[in-house]
């Protein structure tokens, strides 16, 4: 390679000053395959992301945009609301008037705000709550919150104070009355609070 273009490659001597000189395109090749390779580097980031995404994680991510969302349940029920906490089985939905917690086993589909860009979850990351839905419960049971439960099959909540958070499972009591409802944990889809409080 001629001195002449050498200097064009690095940028240096009178040679690399002449705009008219066809040998400059030289000097962009270097450059252009640096910028190829970071365009695939980048890429293939993109795509292994995509391949280690977890459920969990994108509802993580969805919670860490404040992203705005439609939850359709097994049983065909909708809640719209923003991801507000995670937990080892379930996930709460904050919205106008309380929130709903909903077992992520029983979620059918989550879909985010159409106007939201969303990238791929790389699912590497940790529940930000080690609560249960039983220990959410429990303690929603020590502050006398009023709930409504929803159970396999879709129904309508039953709604009642929480008297009895057991094992595996849980007591309603209705203030009209003195009726008591017993639901089986394994039972239980949803559960609906007027006031939520991540602890």
């Amino acid at each position: 390679m001629g001195d002449s273009v050498r200097q064009r490659i690095v940028g240096q001597g009178d040679a690399a000053l002449d705009p008219h000189d066809v040998h400059l395109v030289v000097a962009d090749e270097p450059r252009h395959a640096v910028e190829v390779d970071d365009r695939r580097a980048e890429r293939d980031f993109v795509e292994r992301a995509a391949s280690l995404a977890t459920f969990v994680g994108v509802l993580a991510d969805l919670r860490d945009r404040s992203v705005g969302l439609a939850v359709m349940t097994a049983w065909g029920r909708r809640h719209r609301g923003v991801v507000a906490d995670i937990g080892i089985d379930h996930v709460v939905l904050g919205r106008a008037g309380g929130a709903v917690a909903i077992v992520i086993d029983e979620i059918a589909t989550v879909m985010p705000d159409p106007d939201v860009a969303m990238g791929p979850s790389d699912g590497d990351l940790a529940h930000p709550s080690d609560a249960t839905l039983m220990e959410c419960l429990d303690r929603w049971r020590e502050g006398r919150q009023e709930v409504g439960i929803v159970s396999r099959g879709g129904g309508q909540p039953l709604r009642g104070s929480l008297v009895v958070v057991g094992d595996d499972v849980v007591t309603l009591a209705r203030e009209s009355s003195r009726a008591r409802i017993h639901v089986p944990a394994r039972a239980i889809v949803e559960v609906h609070v007027a006031a939520w409080t991540l602890r």
